[in-house]
């Protein structure tokens, strides 16, 4: 259970399009993970494993999805990640696990090993198959946030008809905010620091 502080964007923006940036960014380290990038996952696991507390788990869960970002090595996509993350971060104000949470850890914790096995064997009808596991139980989870039924249905499946142009589009969308905030703090820092003759 996840407690913000009220924000624009609002949190449930910043976690859909970090699950529509994770997708893509997902998809490219299956291609492009080396042996290094795996064994990062690995022990990234192993930090989801050995968390005890609702906080350890989800910045244990924050970092896998970074490895697993890192691997797809495309620095610009990972740097709007950490951005995003960062403010996910910046306006979360409590972590809680709900009552009887274990078997919900169990299964994440299953989803990301399947996700990891996937990318070290190069295994395409696996890697697919965990993905949409994992972006199903994610959108779920955002369902139940917002009182709405459970569905069999993810929030991006990789073979929905027009899923790589949604994502693009998401990702256009996103690499243009950050551009513009990038811009606007130049400006800002410009003005501030401009010397006068």
């Amino acid at each position: 259970d996840l407690w913000f502080q009220p924000t624009n964007p609002h949190p449930l923006d910043l976690f859909e399009a970090r699950l529509y940036l994770e997708f893509g960014l997902t998809k490219a380290a299956f291609e492009r993970a080396t042996a290094a990038d795996i064994a990062a996952m690995r022990t990234a696991m192993a930090g989801m494993r050995a968390a005890q507390e609702a906080r350890e788990f989800f910045d244990a869960v924050l970092n896998f999805h970074a490895v697993v970002t890192a691997a797809a090595h495309i620095p610009v996509l990972e740097g709007m990640h950490q951005l995003i993350t960062t403010s996910i971060k910046a306006v979360l104000s409590r972590v809680m696990f709900v009552q009887n949470h274990e078997p919900l850890v169990a299964r994440s914790l299953d989803v990301h090993d399947d996700i990891v096995a996937a990318i070290a064997v190069h295994d395409q009808a696996a890697f697919v198959d965990a993905i949409n596991r994992h972006d199903i139980d994610l959108a779920n989870r955002f369902r139940s946030g917002l009182g709405l039924e459970p569905s069999n249905s993810a929030i991006a499946m990789s073979d929905a008809p027009g899923a790589a142009e949604k994502l693009a589009a998401a990702g256009i969308i996103i690499m243009l905010a950050v551009l513009l905030l990038m811009n606007s703090f130049a400006i800002w820092l410009r003005n501030r620091y401009e010397q006068k003759w």
